[in-house]
């Protein structure tokens, strides 16, 4: 496969660039694209011709006798996208920007590249928009600055209209999947209560509190809508001046029935419009109701008090109490935060291969030994503390204090880059520069004390100074008399 641009187009070809251009409904022959813009041209071992594909100006895709005969397609560059500024560096010292073909046509830029769907331009891979298309075409201009263009087929309306179609069937299957994974996520529980496989439903002890919580969030949801309804109809009495009868109505007045109905029945529809409208719902009604709704659900919780009691909570559930992290994982309980910390050290530090060279080259082999088995044994003694619950909290507070030591006998400010460092020791950074700004402000402090108390002391000296200097003038001129 080869890349062919077009001889350099003069004047006569510009217009009749233009002219295509303006009336692309009509579209143009592939070998006139190919001849303009250039294409992409197919040869086998023998260099003979093959198929091409040539970029087009027209939106309108090939027929479907092009397709039969296998003349190939039309292609299209969409763009531009801005591209990272190294990028024009790194093709020319590559030697991969070349001179354009196109002349006077293509006034900005000077150079271009063509860059596969999957490679990665100094080191750095195209973005998701790019690699799923045919190519990119890379221009840059005499200032460095490079641009992106999108190879892609000439696609149809109908096309278009298909291809957004297909994306919109997948992302609703995408959510249905996601919807139907958490509401089986959260039904399991029931799900398994009353399964026939398992335990019968019968033997199952917290059967009735499912039933009940299921049953208590049901009307909760019931009462909420109702009482949402409620507020959108007199709202709509309201904006309507219906709210409060007219004292001066007389039974002649009084409508009938058909009148009645029809007034109800917009009435209706109206309430339903309000309730699709977002606004509605973020009402200060709206949001009193979902409080209220919100303290009858937690009030009907009261059958799962008895479960706070811990010797309660075992002999009903049967069960050890776990915990989770911050992904949704779920894991042992630590209430010191050990497990963390363990993992925060192995895969932030110890691991990580922003700091393997530093690791390996500034530190001895028996130092990194001593790291990885304090790691070990605090993992060991986490392991062991499960199983033993009354000591675990000492045991694993003991642990982690031991393991916090140990890396710090190792890991310290002096032999450690910066970045090291404040990786391992971040709470000792924010404690270490609280301790530099406490003591900032304490030296600030007395340096402004003293300045006070010396200048309060140059000023008695003046005026001690300022009183005898009289005086003395005074007994001089007092003797020059005498």
């Amino acid at each position: 496969m080869c890349f062919a641009y077009p001889i350099p187009l003069d004047q006569s070809a510009h217009t009749l660039f233009d002219q295509l251009g303006k009336h692309e409904d009509d579209g143009a022959p592939a070998w006139l694209d190919f001849c303009m813009l250039g294409g992409f041209v197919y040869l086998d071992a023998a260099r003979k011709f093959i198929r091409g594909n040539a970029l087009s100006v027209s939106s309108i895709a090939r027929s479907a006798a092009e397709k039969e005969e296998g003349k190939g397609q039309r292609l299209e560059l969409v763009g531009p996208f801005p591209a990272p500024k190294d990028t024009a560096k790194w093709l020319l010292a590559e030697g991969r920007l070349l001179p354009h073909t196109y002349g006077a046509w293509v006034k900005d830029f000077s150079t271009f590249a063509f860059a596969n769907p999957l490679e990665q331009l100094g080191g750095r891979a195209l973005p998701r928009g790019l690699v799923r298309s045919l190519g990119t075409f890379i221009y840059a201009n005499a200032r460095g600055d490079s641009y992106y263009y999108r190879l892609c087929p000439v696609q149809t309306t109908a096309d278009k209209k298909k291809q957004l179609l297909k994306e919109a069937v997948q992302t609703l299957n995408f959510r249905y999947a996601n919807a139907r994974f958490y509401w089986r996520l959260i039904t399991y529980p029931q799900r398994a209560a009353t399964s026939k496989s398992t335990h019968a439903s019968s033997n199952n002890r917290l059967n009735w509190l499912l039933s009940w919580d299921r049953r208590a969030l049901f009307w909760v949801g019931v009462i909420f809508i109702g009482m949402s309804a409620a507020t959108a109809y007199v709202e709509e009495l309201q904006e309507a001046g219906l709210a409060t009868p007219d004292p001066t109505l007389t039974a002649a007045a009084t409508p009938t029935m058909a009148a009645k109905v029809l007034s109800m029945l917009s009435h209706l529809l109206a309430v339903m419009y309000r309730l699709c409208t977002p606004s509605f719902w973020r009402s200060w009604r709206v949001e009193i109701s979902y409080s209220i709704c919100k303290l009858l659900f937690s009030l009907s919780a009261f059958p799962f008090l008895p479960l706070m009691v811990g010797a309660i909570n075992k002999i009903v559930t049967h069960a050890d109490p776990t915990a989770y992290n911050r992904q949704g994982v779920l894991t042992k309980i630590d209430r010191n935060g050990l497990s963390a910390y363990l993992r925060f050290l192995r895969h932030d530090v110890l691991e990580s291969r922003r700091f393997r060279t530093e690791l390996e080259e500034d530190f001895t082999p028996e130092e990194r030994a001593k790291l990885h088995k304090a790691l070990e044994d605090g993992e060991k003694v986490l392991a062991d503390a499960w199983k033993r619950r009354r000591t675990m909290f000492e045991v694993t507070q003991k642990a982690k204090v031991k393991t916090i030591e140990i890396v710090q006998s190792v890991i310290t400010k002096k032999r450690a880059s910066a970045a090291l460092y404040r990786q391992t020791f971040p709470d000792q950074i924010l404690v270490d520069q609280y301790k530099h700004d406490r003591d900032q402000r304490r030296n600030a402090e007395k340096i402004r004390a003293l300045e006070r108390v010396k200048s309060k002391k140059q000023a008695q000296k003046n005026g001690k100074g300022g009183k005898g200097a009289p005086g003395k003038g005074e007994g001089q001129k007092g003797g020059k008399q005498v």
